[in-house]
């Protein structure tokens, strides 16, 4: 009796079909003890936090709601549409099988809130455009009189916050594969930079030394062309995959686990050219953090170059009278990048006649070397904003520039071709001699089947006029025309006749038109 009450109890339960019914969905499905067993779980040697199986919602909807499976599919894809639920790898439709979905409300990355749908732009002008959004957000809220101290509070309750966190959704789609050395070094670096500074709102307490820094580095992350990437995956797996590793007693275990093998499906986005001056490109928001600065593949080598001796510039002390040189802490580390081993003094010293700039190289060349002692300053892991204002100003100019190029050209392509400005048409279409649709009509015509019928029965006839209106529709809302399933050939000859009627200067200009008539 009891199992027939729970039958009919069950059987009166609604199928979803609103946002509030999916939420009540949801809130079951999620139920400790009765709903689906959320865990972490290994599909193909890497674990995934916290999902499920899609076969598992599947029984279990099937179960609650005393349906057949191929409806369960359907109430499954209602979620992964909504937003609700997603493939751990986002590479999969939902369906009844044994892949891994997750709840979005589970999902460790921060720009997951949903998913991109549009076509990505090229990943540098995404990478450029998130970080100069970013880096904004933080000028605004700067506290009164404190510049590089910011309020979190306040970022977080802006809309220029929210319109940036919608913002990165994009990564989701960008290509980082079909590219070159430049632009995926670029980007890689921008968006660890953008990330360092997204996670620096999110997170709970702000890092304040070496251990909590990197604790917060492998628990932040994006997730990047479908794939997940921490702080710690962007700089030692993807831009020091083909460096050593530094040893960071206060990292642990962390750095030696980083590297992306060729068996993780990120591995075609590593950086496979040794770069030893990335450290002091990658931005922390620290107090000995190099300054903040955007990268373009144009001259990203030099703006390197550039950061590197800024830094030492700033961070290296030579006391010649007192034979001292201070060097950084961030040097210390990352200085078998240079081949330099730090134990060896005369060696160091050797290796920094190559590195530092030449008002420190008149200070070193002034140092008794059989007496030298040499210093490395503490990291200072104290939470700043430090940014390179000039190259930013330039940054800043020129993405603005490209963003009003794009505006202009989406206002163009938003434009009725029909009746448009000759000029105009071809700003459409910049890459081609003539117009897509128009080549496709002349191409058309001119098959052999066509070209045998008579210019009366092309150009006299009047073909069929809602095929030709249907054809104009399609032309103007930038449509594709597949001219080879066109019924009447002379409702093509009709829509070049209107096309060429419908110009606002006629194919031959009206100053030339007279004295050709006169030659005629």
């Amino acid at each position: 009796k009891t199992e027939e009450k729970e039958e009919i109890l069950l059987s009166t339960v609604q199928l979803p079909h609103t946002l509030e019914d999916l939420e009540i969905y949801r809130k079951h499905l999620r139920e400790i003890g009765t709903g689906l067993e959320i865990k972490d779980r290994k599909y193909k040697g890497k674990t995934y936090q916290r999902c499920f199986k899609a076969s598992e919602l599947v029984e279990w909807t099937t179960k609650f709601y005393l349906i057949e499976k191929e409806e369960a599919v359907r109430l499954g894809r209602m979620l992964e549409d909504r937003c609700i639920v997603h493939h751990v790898n986002y590479k999969q439709r939902f369906d009844d099988n044994q892949h891994l979905w997750r709840f979005q409300e589970d999902t460790e990355e921060l720009n997951v809130g949903k998913q991109y749908s549009q076509q990505p732009r090229d990943l540098v002008t995404v990478s450029k455009d998130l970080l100069l959004q970013i880096v904004d957000i933080y000028r605004d809220s700067f506290e009164d009189g404190q510049i590089g101290k910011y309020n979190r509070p306040k970022i977080k309750s802006t809309k220029k916050y929210k319109e940036f966190v919608d913002a990165t959704f994009e990564l989701q789609k960008v290509d980082v594969v079909n590219c070159n050395h430049q632009e995926r070094l670029s980007f890689f670096v921008n968006v660890h930079n953008t990330l360092v500074l997204h996670g620096m709102i999110e997170v709970d307490k702000i890092p304040n030394k070496g251990s909590s820094w990197f604790s917060f580095a492998a628990n932040t992350k994006y997730n990047v062309n479908g794939n997940s990437y921490s702080l710690i995956d962007i700089q030692y797996g993807v831009l020091r995959n083909s460096l050593t590793v530094p040893r960071l007693t206060f990292a642990g275990t962390l750095l030696n686990n980083a590297r992306i093998t060729q068996k993780d499906p990120r591995h075609r986005a590593i950086i496979t050219k040794a770069e030893p001056l990335l450290p002091y490109v990658l931005y922390h928001n620290t107090i000995s953090s190099p300054l903040l600065r955007m990268y373009s593949p144009e001259t990203i080598d030099a703006e390197m170059e550039r950061a590197f001796r800024v830094y030492m510039k700033k961070e290296v002390t030579i006391n010649a009278q007192k034979n001292v040189i201070v060097l950084p802490k961030l040097f210390l580390w990352f200085a078998r990048d240079f081949d330099i081993n730090t134990n060896d003094t005369r060696h160091t010293i050797n290796g920094l006649r190559n590195l530092l700039p030449d008002e420190l190289k008149v200070l070193l060349n002034k140092i008794d070397e059989n007496r030298v002692k040499i210093k490395f300053s503490p990291y200072n892991w104290e939470a700043k904003f430090y940014l390179d204002v000039m190259s930013y100003a330039k940054e800043s100019k020129k993405l603005e520039h490209q963003r009003e190029e794009a505006k202009e050209q989406t206002l163009l392509d938003k434009k009725p071709v029909f009746g448009m400005d000759l000029k105009e048409i071809m700003l459409k279409y910049p890459s081609k001699s003539l117009p897509p649709f128009l080549t496709n009509a002349f191409n058309y015509l001119t098959n052999e089947k066509i070209a045998s019928l008579s210019l009366e029965e092309l150009f006299v006839k009047s073909g069929k006029p809602e095929e030709t209106e249907r054809l104009k529709q399609l032309i103007n809302k930038g449509k594709k025309v597949d001219f080879s399933k066109i019924e009447s050939p002379s409702s093509v000859c009709q829509l070049l006749k209107q096309f060429l009627s419908e110009l606002p200067e006629p194919l031959i200009p009206y100053s030339i038109a007279q004295p050709l008539i006169d030659l005629i």
